[in-house]
C-alpha cells in the first residue's frame, strides 16, 4: 500500500456506533480516498453511511451485508462452508456436532450466506433456505423447544428430546435396504430402528403430519415399521417417540448383550 502511494488509518469502534460514525466523520475530514469497513452491530444501513455512498469516496463493506443496500461487499459463503465442514466430520464417523456462532443481532449471523457480486442471493442458497424454512414451519418445535439429549450417534440419524418425547431425526431414510433380504429384523423392507434405548416407547408419529408410526421394542431395540419407501418429509424426516420414563440412548450395549449368532462382529 506505501508502495502505491497510500497510507492506512485504523479506527476501532469497539462495535459501538457512536464511535464509528465519530471514526467516519474524523477520517473525511482527512480527505482519505475510500473506506473498509466492518460495520458495528445494527439491523439498519446508517443514514451518514448512505449518504456516504452518493459521493466519491468509495466504500467496501467487509463481513456485513444490508439487503437493498448497493455497495461492494465481502463476505464469506457461511452455508457452503458449515455445508463442507458438517459433511467432513459426518465422514470421519462424528455424529453429535454442535456449533458455535457469534452475536445473532449481526445482519450476516442471521442470513448466513455469501451473496453474490450484485447483492443478490445464489440459486442455490435459496432453495436451501426455501426446503429449510418448509421443513421448520413443520417441525420447528423439535429444534426450538428440545432439551439437552443423552443419545449417542447414529448411523443415519440424530435426536432432539422434550420431556420424555424422543425426536429421531432421520436424514438418510433407510427405504429399500438390501438387508431385508437376507436379515428378518428389517422386514418389512423400510425399517428405522434404535438400539440402546432405555426407556419404553409408548407411541410413535410422524412428526410433520401426526400419522401414527407401528413399532416393535425388544430388550435392546425398538423397531419401527410401515413407513413409506420414500421419505415423507425433506431434507429430513423426523420421528415423534413418546417413552414412559427419561431418555438414554447408548448404542454400546447392543455389542455387549445382542446374541451375535456367529458372525463375528
Amino acid at each position: 500500500m506505501n508502495k502505491a502511494g497510500y497510507t492506512l488509518f485504523v479506527g476501532n469502534s469497539d462495535n459501538s456506533k457512536e464511535k464509528q460514525e465519530s471514526y467516519y466523520r474524523a477520517f473525511r475530514e482527512k480527505r482519505v480516498g475510500g473506506f473498509l469497513l466492518i460495520a458495528a452491530d445494527g439491523a439498519a444501513f446508517p443514514d451518514y453511511l448512505s449518504h456516504a455512498m452518493t459521493t466519491e469516496v468509495p466504500m467496501v463493506l467487509i463481513d456485513r451485508y444490508y439487503p437493498g443496500v448497493k455497495v461492494d461487499t465481502v463476505l464469506a459463503d457461511n452455508l457452503r462452508g458449515a455445508y463442507e465442514t458438517v459433511s467432513h466430520m459426518i465422514a470421519c464417523g462424528h455424529r453429535r456436532i454442535g456449533i458455535v456462532t457469534g452475536p445473532l443481532n449481526l445482519v450476516n449471523t442471521r442470513l448466513n450466506i455469501g451473496p453474490k457480486a450484485d447483492g443478490s442471493v445464489p440459486e442455490e442458497s435459496v432453495r436451501v433456505l426455501t426446503e429449510v424454512g418448509k421443513w421448520m414451519d413443520k417441525n420447528g418445535p423439535t429444534i426450538y423447544e428440545s432439551e439437552p439429549c443423552a443419545a449417542g450417534g447414529h448411523v443415519y440419524a440424530s435426536y432432539t428430546r422434550k420431556g420424555n418425547t424422543l425426536y429421531m431425526h432421520i436424514h438418510n431414510w433407510p427405504g429399500q435396504t438390501l438387508a431385508s433380504n437376507w436379515l428378518e429384523f428389517f422386514n418389512p423392507s423400510c425399517v428405522a430402528a434404535i438400539g440402546g434405548l432405555r426407556a419404553k416407547v409408548q407411541s410413535a408419529r410422524l412428526s410433520a403430519s401426526g400419522k401414527p408410526v407401528t413399532f416393535e421394542q425388544g430388550d435392546q431395540y425398538v423397531r419401527f415399521t410401515g413407513l413409506p419407501l420414500e421419505a415423507p418429509d425433506s431434507p429430513v424426516t423426523t420421528l415423534a417417540i413418546e417413552c414412559d420414563a427419561e431418555l438414554v440412548v447408548e448404542g454400546s450395549d447392543v455389542r455387549k448383550f445382542r446374541k451375535r449368532e456367529g458372525a463375528g462382529i
